[in-house]
């Protein structure tokens, strides 16, 4: 196997993880906050008060990581055959596959909230349907959850996979990491690290197989 420079050693690519995942959180902080902000108010008058702007903000400041990670694949050299995992010239990116992703992750969330209303740690009950704030809400979570899968399935994994031409050894490496750089949430503990460990390896295991 070719070997790479430094750069894709195990432990840099963990650190240099960390840090796309938190420079990008700053660099939306520091250039998008606002003009988010407006959009909102644009689609929804008064949304950004209300618990779906919170929630829509909260998940879409994650837009910093996409243009950071991007900009990083694209000016550096090294990184620009990784654009390709993006592509349809890559198995299984296609039209179909995407509606099967949404649909898998929609059913996990849903399975979560039916779960959490069994254990009384929730109680959803409908008050109204509004559209255009589901959308948001939808749009908004798509937004952070590609954001960590650029980062941790697409980038990272993908450099360790050159280097050390292992994907199992690619995956074990980056799901820790992936767990670990969700410490500042709420409820955080050693059974949510050892649920996120086990996210990390699904995705990780699909991003294999196709």
């Amino acid at each position: 196997k070719k070997k790479f420079s430094l750069f894709d050693n195990f432990v840099v690519m963990g650190l240099v993880s960390t840090i796309l995942l938190w420079g990008g959180l700053v660099l939306n902080g520091r250039l998008f906050k606002q003009p988010l902000n407006n959009l909102l108010e644009m689609l929804s008058p008064g949304c950004t008060t209300t618990d779906v702007g919170s929630t829509a903000l909260t998940y879409v400041r994650f837009q910093g990581i996409w243009l950071l990670v991007l900009l990083i694949i694209i000016l550096i050299p090294r990184n620009r055959p990784i654009l390709k995992s993006l592509t349809t010239k890559t198995k299984g990116n296609t039209l179909k596959m995407f509606a099967v992703g949404l649909l898998c992750g929609l059913g996990a969330n849903l399975l979560c909230a039916f779960i959490a209303m069994l254990t009384g740690d929730v109680r959803i009950s409908f008050v109204s349907f509004q559209p255009i704030s589901l959308l948001i809400v939808f749009v908004a979570m798509l937004i952070q959850s590609g954001a960590e899968e650029l980062i941790y399935r697409i980038f990272a994994h993908q450099h360790m996979v050159r280097r050390y031409g292992n994907h199992v050894f690619a995956a074990l490496v980056i799901v820790p990491v992936f767990a670990i750089n969700h410490a500042l949430n709420p409820g955080f503990g050693f059974v949510p690290f050892l649920g996120l460990c086990g996210l990390g390896l699904l995705c990780a295991a699909l991003v294999i197989w196709m």
